[in-house]
């Protein structure tokens, strides 16, 4: 048995350049935006003082990790 049958192909689209406006628009009107959700997280500027970390430092870091997961996720 041989099956031979061709692919449709749509009409070709009009070329072009996307300009920055253009890309501003699509992802403003995106449904979730960008990972513009995550700029309230903060930042961990303070570098830690203990070596080794210790269960305190962990935990902040966890915390943290866990915030801008939860900031990064699309509704």
């Amino acid at each position: 048995m041989h099956f031979a049958f061709g692919i449709p192909q749509g009409a070709p689209g009009l070329p072009g350049e996307v300009t920055s406006a253009d890309l501003t628009n699509a992802i403003s009107n995106a449904v979730s935006g960008t990972s513009n959700n995550s700029n309230a997280v903060a930042t961990l500027d303070t570098p830690f003082a203990n070596d080794p970390p210790t269960l305190a430092d962990m935990e902040l870091m966890r915390t943290a990790y866990n915030t801008l997961v939860e900031a990064l996720r699309r509704v």
